[in-house]
């Protein structure tokens, strides 16, 4: 297992508190990242299917793996017909990325319609925001006049993600000040910043490298 992907998996394991390992060895790592989320960090595709096989595997479960053949042998094994690849990108800098002055807070669970109007990642995205609101792991960046500019918060499973910035605000350095305040909040609780970006969304892949973070160039596959 990768050196960097062995460094996720342990970071996840220890901090989410949603996690618990069903498998560990010299192949890699299995995670179950709260209900039927199963994070196989195996790449190596007759292995994965080997231990696979071996644990129970919740019912309609939705796997995330990390090698183009591990992805395919799971979908044979299990009858999945679809996957999307992401990049895997780690932040291993010893210090954070400066933060602009700026008006960043946690937002409350009111906050949450307003940001749902710019979040297309599910088909109604708001019960998602609200539960991560609840959870405190949603900020916003506001105005002076106290709107809503953009967003940034921490998924279930520990990855930096739903940032958006309304349209009218773009291009005014928002998402990078709302991810380098992450980050460095990530560090201050002696965490591990990473995330997860589409291959072809350039912008914030662009805005990663510009942060410090580090591609790893392991793909994480969604199959569904």
């Amino acid at each position: 297992m990768d050196q960097n992907l062995r460094l996720l998996f342990t970071e996840m394991l220890r901090r989410t508190g949603r996690c618990r390992a069903l498998y560990d060895g010299l192949e890699g790592m299995l995670l179950q990242t709260g209900g039927n989320g199963l994070f196989c960090g195996i790449p190596d595709a007759d292995a994965l299917l080997r231990v696979l096989r071996g644990v129970t595997v919740p019912k309609d479960a939705g796997f995330t793996v990390f090698s183009h053949e591990a992805a395919d042998a799971v979908q044979r094994e299990f009858g999945l017909h679809d996957q999307e690849a992401y990049e895997t990108l780690l932040y291993l800098q010893p210090s954070p990325p400066e933060v602009p002055a700026c008006s960043i807070r946690p937002l409350k669970a009111e906050d949450t319609a307003e940001a749902a109007r710019y979040y297309h990642l599910f088909d109604d995205p708001l019960p998602y925001l609200h539960g991560r609101a609840e959870a405190g792991a949603l900020w916003g960046h506001f105005t002076a006049e106290g709107r809503l500019a953009g967003f940034l918060g921490i998924h279930s499973e520990g990855s930096m993600g739903m940032l958006e910035v309304v349209p009218e605000f773009r291009r005014h350095g928002i998402a990078q000040a709302l991810e380098a305040a992450l980050i460095r909040l990530h560090l201050e609780r002696g965490w591990l910043p990473y995330c997860f970006v589409a291959p072809d969304n350039v912008p914030s892949l662009s805005l990663q490298a510009k942060l410090g973070l580090t591609n790893i160039h392991i793909p994480a596959i969604w199959l569904f």
